[in-house]
């Protein structure tokens, strides 16, 4: 099928090696939202009936695997009702996936491929949870809260920044998990993970590898891959 094609990266058809979460049964684009608790949900004008019919089930598949992965209920990953999802719609140039903080959106193009749920989803999450895991001063002043940079800051930059932490039990983990990512182990000196990814950056010239929230998520885009594997041709 053409469809195949379309949504697939590289080509390639992808057999689960997961659980099946649907017992063989088809879904749509709302039952997604139903289950994992998304605010909205938009499907591309350019996206066909076939098109859609097959990514609601890859798309279903790749959240549930997300869920179990993070051992969460299906509809945190909706981020209590706060995040709205795109399939083929808004998508940019050469961009598979992204999260725009703006709208509180992740958005998926049709040929994403596999990890590009999970690296996004963190990018939401770690904007999501910044303003209930830190206290940002910034924003007692009286531009601080207008300001792009206080509206769209994520926790790895509040945690980078060492503002003041929400005391909590889950604030507290993952804080230390902020921790052992980017410290040695005597806390005082970056990791070597940091410093292979400035390395990196200058290699290739840019400023990304080495940001903190897309360390986060190479750490978690990986594990997504291994749910799935090419199917031979």
């Amino acid at each position: 099928m053409a469809s195949y094609h379309a949504l697939l990266n590289h080509q390639r058809y992808f057999d689960r090696i997961g659980s099946d979460y649907r017992q063989g049964s088809s879904v749509s684009f709302l039952d997604i939202k139903h289950t994992f608790g998304l605010r909205h949900i938009r499907v591309g004008k350019w996206v066909n009936r076939e098109e859609s019919a097959l990514a609601a089930n890859l798309i279903f598949d790749s959240m549930a695997d997300l869920a179990n992965i993070l051992r969460v209920p299906p509809e945190l990953i909706g981020l209590r009702g706060s995040l709205r999802f795109a399939f083929g719609s808004g998508g940019q140039k050469g961009v598979q996936a992204h999260y725009s903080p703006a709208y509180k959106e992740l958005a998926l193009a049709k040929n994403a491929g596999a990890g590009a749920l999970a690296h996004e989803f963190w990018h939401a999450f770690d904007h999501y949870i910044a303003d209930k895991m830190f206290i940002d001063d910034s924003l007692l002043s009286p531009d601080g809260y207008m300001s792009t940079a206080s509206r769209f800051a994520c926790a790895t930059d509040h945690w980078l920044a060492d503002k003041t932490m929400v005391d909590h039990p889950l604030n507290q983990q993952l804080s230390r998990l902020f921790q052992v990512t980017f410290l040695s182990a005597n806390g005082q000196e970056p990791h070597d993970y940091v410093r292979r990814s400035i390395a990196l950056d200058k290699q290739q010239g840019c400023h990304y590898f080495a940001k903190p929230t897309e360390m986060m998520t190479a750490l978690l885009k990986p594990v997504s891959k291994c749910i799935q594997k090419p199917t031979p041709r």
